[in-house]
């Protein structure tokens, strides 16, 4: 059985869009309390969402089957690709300049470990 790579890239722009709209999300309680890092949230969305919506256009011809094998491979990739989109807010606020910091700090976040290489969270 031949990989179905087009579908593997398709729902990578899938869930690129679905990441940019949660940006949105934290864009909205950045406006809300008035916030340094909304042109940061704003411009992470846009381009999340613009990425993400050029590669599902591109793949609209996918074929829609996705195997275990693929299946593996879209769960692997979504946590290097979310976590690499994600820290785009702390590296263009200037609040984790450092991109193997942010990365870091993203990946905690997605993943929920408690790590983090911020001395003062609070100050955020």
């Amino acid at each position: 059985m031949e990989m179905n790579v087009k579908i593997i890239v398709r729902v990578l722009g899938l869930l690129l869009v679905v990441e940019g709209v949660a940006m949105l999300l934290a864009l909205g309680i950045s406006l809300l309390y008035n916030e340094y890092d909304q042109k940061a949230f704003f411009i992470s969305s846009g381009i999340n969402i613009g990425l993400g919506a050029v590669i599902t256009y591109l793949t609209r011809s996918a074929k829609r089957e996705i195997g275990r094998h693929e299946g593996y491979i879209i769960v692997t990739l979504v946590w290097v690709v979310f976590s690499f989109f994600g820290s785009l807010p702390y590296i263009l606020s200037g609040a984790i300049p450092n991109f193997t910091n942010a990365f870091f700090e993203t990946i905690s976040g997605f993943t929920t470990t408690g790590s983090s290489i911020l001395d003062d969270i609070e100050a955020l």
